[in-house]
Parts: C-alpha cells; sequence; structure tokens
C-alpha cells in the first residue's frame, strides 16, 4: 500500500552505486509522501515528507556531477523535488518540475511502468492545489488509472485497489466517475482468486464503506466497516498511517450518528487502551464536529444616534474542557473569542458533541483536565 514497494519491484534496482543510500531515501521520502494520502485523499502537510526542496536540488546537483550516477536516480529525484515543492505550497513550481519529469520517466522506465502511475497521481494533486480547473487534474488521474490498468492488468488486486482509491479523491468533485472507480475497483478486489491480504481486502471494505457513507446508507456503511476491521486485527494498532485505527475512528463517528452511544463508547476504550502503551499517550480526538456558522455573526457599530450592523466573516474561539473517563467532554470554558458571541455559543454547542478516547493509567481510563481545542469560523458564502 506504500510506494517504495511497488517503484522498488518496478524498477528492480540492484542498489549497488555509491548513491544507493540516497535512492533509498528518495524511495522512502515518497513512501512517506504517499502516507495518509492513500486513506486520506490528499498530501498532508510538508512535515511528512521530512525533507525541504532546496535539501533536494542540493542532492540533484550532486548527484549530476556524478559521471556514473544511474539515471533511475536522477528521475526519481526529480519526482521527488516537484512533491517537496508542492507540498511546501510552491505548487506553480511543482506543477513544471512534474511535468517535465514525464520524459524522465518515459525514457528511463517506459511510458507504461508503476512510478509512471504515481506520477500522474502527483501531478493532478499538483495541479488541484495550485488551482487548476478540476478537469485538467482528474484527467491526469484518468491516464494514471488507464497506465495501472495496462502495467497490472484489468483484473488484477493491484489495479482494483487503485481504481478505489482514485475514485475515492475524485469523488467530491465528479461523483459519477468516483463512484464507478470505487465500485469497479471493490468488485475486482472482493472476486480475485486466491483472496488478496487482509490489509488489501480491509482497504476496500474501508472505501466501500466511505461512499456509501457519502449517500447516508449508514446500515450498509456499518457493515462494511465492521468486515473492514474483522480483516484488519492483527494488523499494528500504533501505526498513526495505519488503516486500522482510521475504521475504528469512522465507526465511532458512525455509531454517534446513528445514535448508539453505548456502542461508540465502547469502541473508544479500545482506541484509548491501545494507545496506552505508547509514551505520553494522552486522551485522543476521535469524533469532532464544525460549529455552524452563525446567522446571528454580526458587530453593532454606533456613530451618534445610528446604529449600523455588520456580518462578522472570521474569528476563532478557543475552549477549555475536561476528557472524562468515557470520552465524553466535560466542564467547558471559553478561554479566547475572536468575534461576536455567537461563535462562542456555535464552538460550544459543537465541543459537547465531541467524542474522544479517554487516556488510560494502569489498565483504567482516567480524566483528562485542561485540553483545549480551536475552532475557526470564517463566511464563505
Amino acid at each position: 500500500m506504500r510506494l517504495a514497494a511497488p517503484i522498488i519491484a518496478a524498477l528492480g534496482l540492484a542498489l549497488l552505486h555509491p548513491a544507493a543510500a540516497d535512492a533509498q531515501d528518495v524511495l522512502d521520502q515518497l513512501a512517506n509522501a504517499m502516507k495518509g494520502r492513500v486513506y486520506q485523499g490528499e498530501l498532508r502537510d510538508p512535515e511528512r515528507l521530512r525533507i525541504s526542496a532546496d535539501e533536494v536540488e542540493r542532492r540533484m546537483r550532486r548527484l549530476a556531477e556524478d559521471p556514473d550516477r544511474p539515471p533511475e536516480y536522477f528521475a526519481l529525484y526529480n519526482h521527488l523535488y516537484g512533491v517537496a515543492l508542492m507540498m511546501e505550497g510552491r505548487g506553480e513550481e511543482g506543477v513544471d518540475v512534474l511535468s517535465k519529469t514525464f520524459d524522465l520517466y518515459r525514457s528511463t522506465f517506459g511510458a507504461t511502468s508503476m512510478p509512471m502511475v504515481y506520477l500522474y497521481m502527483d501531478y493532478g494533486d499538483a495541479l488541484r492545489r495550485r488551482g487548476s480547473p478540476s478537469s485538467t487534474w482528474l484527467m491526469a488521474w484518468r491516464k494514471g488509472v488507464d497506465v495501472a490498468r495496462k502495467f497490472h492488468g484489468s483484473k488484477s488486486v493491484e489495479y482494483g485497489m487503485f481504481l478505489v482509491q482514485v475514485g475515492d479523491k475524485a469523488i467530491f468533485h465528479y461523483q459519477d466517475e468516483g463512484d464507478k472507480f470505487i465500485r469497479d475497483g471493490y468488485k475486482i478486489v472482493m472476486a480475485a482468486e486466491p483472496k488478496p491480504d487482509p490489509l488489501i481486502l480491509g482497504g476496500a471494505e474501508f472505501f466501500m464503506a466511505k461512499l456509501e457513507m457519502g449517500y447516508n446508507r449508514r446500515d450498509k456503511a456499518l457493515a462494511l466497516l465492521q468486515q473492514s476491521l474483522q480483516h484488519l486485527q492483527g494488523t499494528p494498532a500504533d501505526d498513526p498511517d495505519g488503516l486500522l485505527p482510521i475504521v475504528r475512528g469512522f465507526m465511532v463517528g458512525l455509531y454517534e450518528e446513528m445514535g448508539n452511544d453505548e456502542a461508540a463508547t465502547a469502541m473508544l476504550m479500545v482506541i484509548g487502551e491501545e494507545a496506552s502503551g505508547q509514551q505520553d499517550a494522552m486522551a485522543q480526538p476521535v469524533y469532532q464536529i464544525a460549529p455552524e456558522f452563525p446567522e446571528r455573526a454580526v458587530r453593532a457599530t454606533q456613530t451618534g444616534t445610528k446604529i449600523s450592523r455588520e456580518l462578522v466573516s472570521t474569528g476563532a474561539v478557543v475552549v477549555e474542557f475536561t476528557v472524562d473517563e468515557g470520552g465524553y467532554t466535560t466542564d467547558h470554558r471559553i478561554i479566547r473569542a475572536d468575534g461576536p458571541k455567537a461563535f462562542a455559543d456555535e464552538s460550544l454547542k459543537a465541543i459537547r458533541k465531541f467524542r474522544y478516547a479517554p487516556r488510560f493509567v494502569d489498565g483504567v481510563p482516567v480524566a483528562t483536565p485542561g485540553v483545549r481545542y480551536m475552532f475557526r469560523f470564517k463566511f464563505d458564502g
């Protein structure tokens, strides 16, 4: 499910060159960039890459001076450089670098190769983050899908999972196409013989559950999440980029929305107890909702005898509270409020619905006072 393994397998790199350690680091960096995006649908913050675009550029210059460098390394570095630029918010530069990487990949790995698949996906992400029309980055993802089909085969598990992941990214902008990708990919994975690895099955079920949740088909979504959970039992629960904690978190949210508070609490206890083995384990937020933007968010200004009112479009509220033994928030109080009182009122309404996995001490859930959360308000209408 991570990027490094399939790229290494696709390239068959011997990694015997003196720059092998650097090349392995490139693969690791690209893999880190891929984490989270597999399940969340987009790249996360720049810290995930663990390397700056400037550092990548310095390594590329050193590599360019080496006459014995394998061409694969320089191509991979170019890809990494484009991703680093994109994740640092330098979208225009990232798009330019990634667009030039296509020729490098075609000459180095071939037009139908696994590195080319991921390049199309990253290029689409870069276009999206730059603010390009959605049709342009969807076209890049479609090309990635086509290359993946040619590379893996239309009935392969790898192609099925790739379809599911692309569908999850596309559905927010192209619902019909995203829906079809997810359903087709799910069918391919579930029909595969021999049966795929449980992690693959659990991943496909999770994506399908997300799709059903989007249509408010909660019973179907819950059944799929329960199947996913069964397949994922035994996978590392303490891996923040793993799928198991994500599935559990979705189940808590679904139980809350279905009014099954008892089941939600039971799942929170499991999450909290498993996290207790981690150093400095604290109460973990699992179910959160965004406050509504209040219609009464106005500021009144008096000039002489005239009172004028205007909509306050932005603001922030910091709430402090206690997470009790059951994962509920209690003892709420406003620490800071920038904006009208309505912002604070809506923040308190939202925080009361939050659910946390409580902190465990010696196998027993305990209350955690002094937890803080900031709500930001921005009117986009």
